[in-house]
């Protein structure tokens, strides 16, 4: 990925806020300090924390990114046999 430097002055106003450059518009950031000097804004990607535990699975991640990738290709696996799984745990028909 090819990245932009550019750098130029701005002055931040009395809340401490500054205007950033347009390709920031409309995005989440994540703000870090890094000293009393120093500032570093990325744009970021929020991850529900219900959903956090995939991308710190490396197996499942993989598993997932397969199956979409084969969904796109239109290759599909069969369904369980649901008739089956509920005689083996004798679990009645409804």
């Amino acid at each position: 990925m090819a990245t932009s430097q550019e750098s130029n002055i701005r002055s931040s106003d009395s809340k401490a806020r500054i205007t950033l450059p347009k390709g920031f518009t409309n995005t989440l950031l994540q703000v870090e300090q890094i000293d009393e000097f120093e500032v570093r804004i990325r744009k970021v990607a929020a991850i529900p924390v219900r959903e956090m535990w995939l991308w710190h699975n490396p197996n499942a991640l993989e598993s997932v990114m397969t199956g979409i990738e084969g969904a796109k290709n239109g290759v599909f696996v069969d369904g369980p046999d649901l008739a089956a799984d509920a005689a083996e745990f004798h679990v009645a028909k409804e």
